[in-house]
């Protein structure tokens, strides 16, 4: 149930700038209404506890006042109305110990000062006052559902005065008032803010955009300078810094071609000369030193180059590009193992993805003897799965073993091992193409590796 609720919240709170803006201001509004409304209704209350005691109060206090001689319409109705009593009346309705509380302040205020008051209220068996306080329906009702208030005053030891009114409470449609002005204050506050804050986030989306983009072949464009101050600084600080990362990139890039061909050259050189050499075991590991030189070069200067080809994606099926490395293995003897595959477009760049997979998959065959290949699709994700029988690789040590140059001391030699770059060119271009690259250790026994790739829209 925790879960659930934990879950519900998760999806209710707005995870945007803007949203969790609008948010904050609108349960400030909404706390700030209880609050008014709260203070409103209290006072309400208090005129209606008022009205219900001061008609009792004036009553007792006329037949009181011996001044004036009252007129034969007031003696009729003091008769009606008031009643001596030695002991305390027994109280018609309910207690209303707010009523006594209110008509000892203004006995106390004529000058008067009883022993004790009490109040009790009888009220028609229809909406409680507070549903009719808030509904309104007291305003229209009034007349027909009066309360009766009965107010008795101790003034002496044996000397009880009762007098027996009749009074409507205050009816205010506070809910209906409080609803209409609720959606009065929210439109009035949200609507502005809702288009200031789109308006401030606009400039942001944009940078977010190109932040995904930057060092990429085809690059971002310059974000919109645009919106307040502080933003269009940021925009022009990231247009500066992209800048700066571009001609980086692009040195970088003819760096690595300088490189390559500066390394190659030498390497074709010597090879030709070890060629030469007279046959033996010394010129067998020269021959293999040197196409391993030449193999660790084309590693380093694929990871170096990753995600950096200029030329666009392709959409292209994804189970033919690996049926088709798959066959290169299968044709050479290779223990590699496929299932049918679905037909799965993805918009990439092949050779990329071509060279990902055959790492992958020699990878298997080298340190799990087999290579089990599939595809599957989730969601809007294509997963290439490749899974062998090795030993796998420790939990705490698969993220090492996607960092360059990162080899297993115990359970790959070194002696059959490679340049440690595999894993790490697979993830490059994983990262490159807006996918990404996950190992696990099977249950059964063996490593599995998931390369997951945005389906084509």
């Amino acid at each position: 149930m925790t879960l659930r609720i934990s879950a519900l919240t998760a999806w209710l709170r707005p995870r945007t700038l803007a949203g969790q803006t609008i948010l904050v201001v609108a349960a400030s509004l909404f706390a700030l209404q209880v609050i008014a409304f709260s203070l409103y209704y209290i006072g309400l209350r208090n005129q209606w506890i008022t009205v219900a005691a001061a008609p009792g109060v004036i009553r007792i206090l006329e037949a009181l006042d011996q001044h004036e001689r009252p007129l034969s319409w007031q003696r009729i109705r003091a008769a009606r109305t008031l009643q001596v009593t030695t002991q305390a009346p027994t109280p018609v309705g309910r207690n209303a110990p707010e009523v006594a509380v209110r008509a000892a302040e203004l006995f106390r205020s004529a000058g008067i000062r009883p022993l004790e008051v009490r109040a009790a209220i009888d009220e028609p068996a229809h909406k409680p006052p507070l549903a009719r306080v808030l509904t309104g329906s007291g305003s229209r009702e009034s007349r027909a559902r009066r309360i009766d208030v009965q107010l008795s005053v101790k003034l002496q030891a044996d000397r009880w005065v009762t007098a027996y009114t009749r009074a409507a409470p205050v009816a205010q449609p506070i809910l209906q008032r409080l609803i209409v002005q609720t959606l009065f204050l929210f439109g009035f506050v949200l609507i502005p803010l809702v288009w200031f804050t789109r308006r401030l986030a606009a400039p942001l989306r944009a940078l977010t955009s190109a932040t995904a983009r930057v060092g990429t072949p085809e690059g971002a464009p310059p974000v919109p300078e645009v919106g307040p101050d502080d933003v269009r600084r940021l925009a022009a600080s990231f247009n500066a810094m992209q800048d700066r990362i571009r001609s980086m990139l692009e040195e970088k890039d003819h760096m690595l071609g300088a490189i390559g061909h500066d390394l190659r050259t030498p390497l074709t050189a010597l090879r030709v000369r070890v060629e030469t050499a007279a046959d033996g075991p010394d010129r067998e590991r020269m021959i293999a030193t040197i196409d391993d030189m030449r193999k660790m070069l084309d590693d380093i200067l694929s990871l170096a180059r990753a995600g950096r080809d200029r030329e666009p994606p392709q959409r292209v099926d994804l189970a033919a590009l690996a049926d088709a490395a798959l066959d290169d293995f299968e044709d050479t003897g290779a223990p590699v193992e496929r299932t049918e595959m679905p037909r799965t477009i993805v918009a990439v760049h092949p050779r990329a993805i071509r060279r990902a997979l055959t790492n992958l998959v020699e990878n298997a065959i080298k340190y799990g003897e087999r290579a089990e290949v599939s595809l599957r699709v989730e969601k809007d994700q294509a997963i290439l799965t490749v899974a062998d029988s090795g030993p796998g690789i420790p939990e705490d040590r698969i993220e090492e073993m996607l960092n360059p140059f990162t080899r297993m001391e115990q359970s790959r030699s070194r002696d059959t091992g490679g340049t440690g770059l595999g894993l790490a060119i697979v993830r490059a271009i994983a990262s490159a193409e807006g996918g990404r690259l996950h190992l696990s250790n099977r249950p059964e026994g063996g490593l599995l590796a998931e390369l997951s790739l945005p389906l084509a829209p």
